[in-house]
């Protein structure tokens, strides 16, 4: 069953921020026990967010299923620019006021709920600089600002406008980087895609930013392991969080890690950089943020991002997903009466707008550092009739200290063949790599 892409109610944040071939070194796990799971969110939510194919009748006897292939596209979106001037929310209300200055622009959008867009802007204070959302009476229903103190461009960055908003302002540091488009939805013929090996052969792991070890060794020995891993597994496509910025000008690192790809993205400035390796050049890449606050903390976590890149296999639409997502102390790890901490429920909401993300796309793959501090934090997962390599059929397994962390998730409609913790590489890095072989259905 093809899903469309239909437009998705949900917002980016819910609540309001601020003011408002083989493995020769590897030993492959066979299958065991399923999870129990826990509902978070349910399924029938999940798919109420795709629709069924048309179905035509060539004949009184004879029935056709009408294929129809999408691909996402970015189209330019109108816009107000207003120039050296920033937008202030008076309270809850979204009444006009400016605080003038030369390095300040911002722009005024309308908009429809579920819509989404890309948009480019550059932040340099993170409650000055984001996204306010306003509804037809002028009050401010929620706000988005990435929480950064230093200078940081956001070149591709998705959001979803949420229910009851019609009006968008977005404040930006540098106005030589403002820039919206609007993503939809668009038919387009096989050959216009990109397409995936229906066997997929994928890896991640946290670089640890290339400064952890158990059993420290030379520079040039931890490079020589990196490669012997990627040449050990032959990858299709690698995902890679926490890469810090000496992997990110070392040119001997980035030969490293882009070995086996044709494609290298990245998203810069954060702690949580990411990079994903791919045979396949993407149609699209998209930087997709979650909630990053919740109430009770006095924190915002920078772990609130994936990179999303999108692929055909054969009339497929496929994303893939490279993230990181928050971790406990930079959100509270206390439990709160017996249950969840503050970061746990932070990530509970992280996990569930992955999912509905995901639920854009006929399949979607979710891998990373999660930062899962045990196997039942994966159950919305299960709940929502996705596969897991890590604590599901394969069993649980430690891939940072005594911790499940680490993870390649997959919707119902892909198989995972083999999974593998590879733990026979001395790599400069706290976490455990780990791969998957993935068949689709």
């Amino acid at each position: 069953m093809k899903k469309k892409v239909l437009a998705l109610a949900f917002s980016i944040l819910s609540l309001a921020i601020f003011s408002c071939g083989g493995t020769e070194n590897s030993n492959f796990i066979s299958i065991g026990e399923e999870n129990s799971s826990e509902q978070i969110i349910s399924s029938e939510e999940i798919s109420s967010y795709s629709s069924e194919e048309t179905i035509s009748s060539s004949s009184s006897e004879e029935i056709v299923e009408e294929k129809k292939i999408y691909q996402d596209k970015l189209i330019e979106k109108e816009y107000i620019l207003h120039d050296n001037a920033r937008f202030i929310i008076d309270g809850m209300t979204a009444l006009p006021s400016e605080e003038i200055h030369e390095s300040y622009s911002y722009i005024e959008v309308n908009v429809l709920e579920k819509d989404r867009y890309v948009i480019s802007f550059a932040t340099q204070a993170k409650d000055i600089f984001g996204i306010s959302f306003i509804d037809d009476y002028g009050y401010c229903l929620e706000q988005f600002y990435p929480g950064t103190d230093k200078y940081q461009e956001f070149n591709s960055y998705q959001i979803t406008i949420p229910a009851f908003v019609n009006k968008m302002y977005i404040n930006s540091r540098d106005p030589k980087q403002i820039e919206i488009k609007e993503l939809i939805s668009e038919e387009v013929s096989i050959e216009e895609t990109n397409q995936l090996p229906t066997t997929l052969k994928f890896g991640s792991v946290n670089c640890g930013k290339f400064s952890y070890s158990d059993n420290v060794t030379s520079k040039k020995e931890y490079l020589n392991e990196w490669e012997r891993m990627l040449d050990n597994n032959s990858y299709d496509i690698f995902a890679f969080e926490d890469v810090s910025d000496y992997i990110t000008t070392n040119e001997t690192a980035e030969s490293v890690l882009n070995k086996h790809g044709n494609y290298f993205s990245c998203v810069e400035g954060s702690s949580n950089n990411l990079r994903v390796s791919s045979l396949v050049e993407p149609e699209t890449i998209t930087i997709v943020p979650f909630q990053n606050y919740i109430d009770g903390s006095a924190k915002i976590t920078q772990r609130y991002y994936a990179i999303r890149l999108t692929f055909h296999i054969a009339e497929r639409h496929i994303a893939i997903y490279g993230l990181h997502l928050v971790a406990e102390g930079h959100i509270s790890a206390d439990k709160i009466n017996g249950g969840y901490s503050l970061s746990q429920r932070l990530r509970q909401i992280q996990f569930s707008q992955l999912i509905r993300d995901g639920a854009y796309y006929d399949m979607a793959i979710f891998a990373g550092d999660f930062n899962s501090q045990e196997p039942g934090e994966y159950d919305i997962f299960v709940d929502n009739e996705y596969n897991l390599s890590n604590c599901g059929e394969f069993g649980n397994f430690d891939t940072l200290r005594d911790i499940p962390v680490d993870n390649i998730i997959v919707s119902s409609n892909i198989s995972i063949n083999r999974f593998a913790v590879l733990d026979s590489y001395n790599l400069n890095t706290d976490h455990t790599p780990i791969f998957s072989e993935l068949i689709i259905r």
